[in-house]
């Protein structure tokens, strides 16, 4: 069956997700029947006339489609003979190897997990006593700090096959996620059925011909051992990156990095000090704003301003991301960017106004002083809201506002022993300064594999030059969407290349350049700083196809009209890619989507739609369709 099409979906699915015909359809029929029809039903009332001629417009834009061959013919659901759809096996293509996996954060333990499901023998390597990684607390390493609140809620930071459906959509403390983890764990019977080696550490990985051998240490002294394929699973958060500036080296003033940080409070290097905090990410959003309660004077230097997404968005008791839908990312970049703008400029000029403080109170963010000062960040951001990584903390705003963090340039260099000069000219006298300016991407262990990003791996995970031995798992960043998911479905890819039950496209390097350009180019303000930056749906989608779990919207629609509704407008999450495909869980993902919110308000739905039509026709009918599509 694999010459029914010209290229198997699978293996070589479309650039960046494009939209497809038969999942904006639906969207075209709403577009049009919310612009034509809705002022009947409110003046008539006639709502069975408004269903009837969405399922009308529907019908015929299907067939006009269809007659004049618009659609997308790379979603076919045909596979190739050696790929069995909806989850099942070939036995004779599966094949069962023997994995390494490096590291036992969530991308270890995920990876651990898919293996598994898999077939596959494996042995995990974690330098610490026990998995959490990064969220393993500890009073003398880096990670989480006392007060830390994911910036992610929870929908977006659990497995999609681990999931509790009612739980209240809020952020979880990096207490209650290492708890998730360790019931992650439990539940899927990770420490019995995995080889787990704590407190080891992995020396190094070479070629052994056609696999790896790797070299580690603990208490017992060095190993050696053979694999068949190895999951780099070690993060992000390796090697902290402290910028090089002029006359550090001869400063007496304290310099740290926020991997040092666990509270400012009774910490003799801000109690009462004259501190600068350099960095406005999200873990530096929390540290600037507990050093300005209890530091003597307390900075913010940055390069530009921020654009944060407050963690009450629109006051609607939502985290941001609850907001994050396939209607929204339907829509085309400058349409989100228009609609974004026309709403941050609305709560400027009602957050300054005395009258509409009182009159709106804060209702949708509107005449909220805090939401107001976020618009001003963001219009002074020198970028659109696509353009950047977004910081999803907006705890240092009050501070900002009441005038106990000083806003500053960034530092040019240090004078003497305790002055700072700002790139304004301006100078400070100060104790401590502190970088929360990031991590380097390390690899000490890896030999002879050259590696400068992970932007030159095949979605941030496969060497082109290597293959599927090799895979870099929790090196996906989406702008907004949680790093569990996208280390996830490339743990799933990866258990599945490992099977061979799917194959890398044929032409990777290819794909990786248009991806690398996609990513700078719409990341253009934070794709050099942030390397592991995606866009979440592009990424979730094609991930997806490659997996053969994308769901069909269409279907969806006229089956069950209530879940596609919920997958529609409701928070995108990772357990939509379980109705179907290799492991699903049709039931159990109906059930968690069904209980899934649809926070965004009435006429913003209505709004996505109808963007998402305009950018549909456009690109289908004359070629503008952006490369993300």
């Amino acid at each position: 069956c694999s010459t029914a099409i010209k290229k198997d979906p699978l293996t070589n699915p479309p650039d960046m997700a494009p939209l497809a015909t038969r999942d904006v359809l639906p969207l075209i029929a709403l577009g049009i029947a919310a612009v034509v029809f809705t002022p009947i039903v409110l003046t008539v009332g006639f709502v069975s006339l408004w269903v009837a001629a969405t399922l009308i417009i529907i019908y015929l834009a299907w067939h006009i489609c269809w007659r004049f061959k618009l659609r997308e013919t790379y979603y076919v659901r045909t596979l190739p003979a050696d790929v069995v759809a909806e989850g099942e096996t070939n036995p004779a293509a599966v094949t069962s190897k023997r994995v390494c996996v490096i590291g036992g954060g969530l991308a270890g333990l995920v990876a651990t997990k898919e293996l598994l499901e898999e077939g596959h023998k494996v042995v995990l390597y974690e330098k610490l006593p026990t998995y959490g990684g990064t969220f393993l607390y500890g009073e003398n390493k880096g990670g989480v700090y006392d007060s830390c609140m994911l910036t992610i809620g929870n929908y977006m930071m659990t497995f999609s096959d681990f999931f509790t459906p009612g739980e209240k959509y809020r952020f979880w403390h990096h207490t209650e996620y290492f708890d998730y983890l360790t019931r992650y764990v439990q539940h899927n019977r990770l420490t019995a059925r995995a080889q787990m080696e704590f407190n080891t550490e992995v020396r190094l990985v070479e070629r052994a011909g056609q696999g790896w051998r790797v070299t580690t240490r603990s208490s017992k002294g060095e190993k050696v051992e053979l694999f068949d394929s190895v999951a780099i699973c070690n993060g992000a958060h390796q090697q902290p990156d402290v910028p090089k500036i002029p006359g550090m080296d001869k400063t007496s003033i304290h310099i740290c990095h926020s991997e040092t940080y666990k509270r400012a409070s009774n910490d003799p290097r801000f109690q009462n000090k004259r501190v600068v905090c350099v960095g406005i990410g999200e873990t530096g959003a929390d540290i600037s704003a507990e050093v300005a309660e209890v530091a003597a004077t307390a900075y913010l230097s940055i390069k530009r301003t921020p654009h944060v997404v407050p963690r009450n968005i629109w006051n609607l008791g939502y985290p941001g991301d609850a907001f994050s839908s396939r209607a929204m990312f339907y829509c085309n970049h400058k349409y989100i960017n228009f609609l974004h703008e026309s709403d941050q400029d609305l709560k400027v000029k009602t957050g300054k106004s005395p009258f509409f403080i009182k009159l709106f109170k804060g209702f949708m963010g509107l005449g909220d002083p805090l939401h107001a000062k976020v618009g001003e960040l963001a219009s002074t951001s020198g970028g659109k809201v696509t353009d950047q990584f977004l910081t999803k903390n907006d705890a240092f705003i009050p501070h900002l506002l009441d005038g106990t963090l000083l806003q500053r340039p960034p530092i040019e260099r240090f004078e003497g022993k305790n002055t700072v000069v700002f790139k304004d000219g301006s100078r400070a006298e100060v104790d401590t300064v502190i970088f929360s300016t990031g991590y380097l991407d390390i690899f000490p262990f890896l030999k002879d594999v050259k590696i400068d990003s992970v932007r030159d791996l095949y979605k941030h995970s496969f060497h082109p030059d290597i293959g599927p031995s090799l895979a870099w798992i929790g090196f996906v960043r989406p702008g907004t969407g949680g790093v569990p998911a996208a280390a996830e479905m490339v743990a799933r890819y990866f258990a599945l290349l490992c099977s061979n039950k799917r194959k890398l496209p044929d032409d990777i390097h290819e794909r990786i350049a248009k991806e690398r350009g996609m990513e700078e180019g719409l990341l253009k303000l934070s794709a050099g700083r942030v390397k592991t930056l995606v866009m979440y749906a592009d990424f979730m989608e094609t991930m997806a196809q490659h997996i053969g779990c994308a769901p069909n919207m269409l279907r969806v629609l006229f089956t069950e009209p209530f879940l596609w509704y919920r997958m529609m407008y409701g928070t995108l999450t990772s357990i939509q890619y379980r109705l179907v495909g290799p492991h699903a869980q049709p039931q159990f993902a109906r059930d968690c989507i069904k209980h899934i919110p649809v926070p965004t308000p009435l006429p913003f739905q209505i709004a996505q739609s109808v963007c998402a039509v305009l950018g549909w026709i456009g690109g289908t009918l004359f070629g503008y369709r952006p490369t993300s599509w």
